[in-house]
């Protein structure tokens, strides 16, 4: 992957653990500092499926969840709460109106 464009890129900025803890698209694991750190993850990451249920379950283990939705309709929130539909302590907010609707504040 190091031979790409994107790779050559990175290999330009330096890349550092994160502080945040975020899922990959790549494992739908946390991503370890090794990986957030390596140019080849991120070219991978690129190119490679997203691992969204994996993802989704993930999330699914931490108690007293909180989506935001931050696009304009519910895609995202929806996807997770069909695969954590077990799940009772998982709400979501959005924060764009839908299309059409005037009001941009939304309730949880």
């Amino acid at each position: 992957f190091f031979d790409w464009p994107f790779s050559q890129s990175l290999a330009q900025i330096k890349l550092a653990a994160p502080k945040i803890p975020f899922i990959s698209s790549v494992t739908g694991d946390w991503i370890t500092d090794a990986q957030a750190t390596d140019i080849n993850y991120w070219a991978k990451q690129i190119v490679s499926p997203v691992a969204f249920r994996k993802g989704a379950l993930t999330v699914g283990q931490l108690q007293n969840v909180l989506m935001i939705e931050v696009g304009p309709r519910q895609v995202l929130s929806g996807l997770c709460l069909q695969n954590l539909a077990d799940k009772q302590d998982i709400r979501y907010s959005q924060v764009m109106a839908k299309p059409g609707e005037l009001n941009s504040e939304m309730s949880v």
